[in-house]
């Protein structure tokens, strides 16, 4: 549960201040002139998609194995 907000945070705030930073480069700075905006939205929703699950996939198996150890004997070896 927990590796899953994390990933939800971390892929909503990327997603938003790079899409904040590319605006203030192609737009405010005008560093390319005039240049019209477009966000991408299915693709950027299936690189989303594939993170959070590729996250998902890499948390799994380190998650459930630690949930098997009782308390006491993962406190025993501090």
């Amino acid at each position: 549960m927990e590796s899953r907000v994390i990933a939800i945070l971390g892929l909503l705030l990327g997603t938003l201040v790079g899409l904040w930073q590319s605006y203030r480069f192609f737009v405010t700075d005008k560093t390319f002139g005039t240049v019209v905006f477009h966000v991408p939205v299915v693709e950027l929703s299936l690189i989303l998609l594939g993170s959070y699950l590729a996250t998902l996939l890499t948390t799994y198996l380190p998650a459930r194995a630690a949930s098997r150890v009782p308390p006491a004997e993962a406190l025993r070896f501090e």
